[in-house]
């Protein structure tokens, strides 16, 4: 399952879903709702690279 890989390689403390630490992040540094749709694209690629 996805968080239990997360933990294992990257964090011991239990966190939140990676996408929603980014999500504010996102917000702030694009203000509109297509820049923040094409980052969490490419989130989703870089995922799919690491896992």
């Amino acid at each position: 399952m996805y968080l239990r890989r997360r933990e294992c390689g990257m964090s011991s403390r239990p966190s939140r879903p990676f996408v929603l630490q980014l999500f504010p992040a996102l917000l702030e540094e694009h203000q509109d709702v297509n820049s923040i749709l094409v980052s969490l694209d490419d989130v989703g690629h870089m995922l799919n690279e690491n896992f």
